[in-house]
């Protein structure tokens, strides 16, 4: 993250208090000072059903003004997940692996966008397949290689 972005997340999340937590601090305030002793019955209903309907507008929303938020594709996927002592690069640790409709060598190929891979603005597309490509020396397996399979 840039320091920009940063600061623009922040100038965010302020409105957003501002524009939210605002009037529901003021309906709070104001159910205590005129409920009476039921006040804090009020309270809990309003607050109960503001975060349940805040639950479903969230996504839809508030995480678009934070975060691009990308259609997944249709099918199978692959997670991969940080190794216990593996000193392995840590970009490559919790991915998650599309099927491929191309074939590797009989066997099936994964893809994933990846921003921080290629450095490209759209991101890079990182290819997890099998190899048995045996000119480079190497022994048959599972490689990860950038672009498509």
């Amino acid at each position: 993250t840039t320091p920009l972005t940063f600061i623009k997340d922040r100038v965010k999340g302020l409105c957003l208090t501002l524009v939210i937590g605002g009037p529901l601090l003021y309906i709070v305030l104001w159910f205590f000072m005129s409920a009476g002793p039921n006040a804090w019955f009020y309270v809990f209903l309003t607050l109960t059903t503001f975060q349940v309907i805040l639950l479903f507008l969230m996504p839809v929303l508030i995480l678009p003004l934070f975060m691009e938020m990308i259609p997944l594709p249709e099918g199978t996927a692959v997670i991969t997940g940080e190794q216990k002592g593996d000193s392995g690069p840590a970009f490559l640790f919790t991915r998650v692996f599309y099927a491929h409709d191309d074939q590797v060598g009989g066997r099936p190929a994964w893809i994933t966008k990846d921003r921080r891979f290629a450095g490209a603005k759209a991101g890079g597309t990182l290819a997890l397949h099998w190899s048995d490509d045996a000119s480079a020396g190497a022994s048959p397996g599972w490689v990860i290689s950038e672009g498509l399979p």
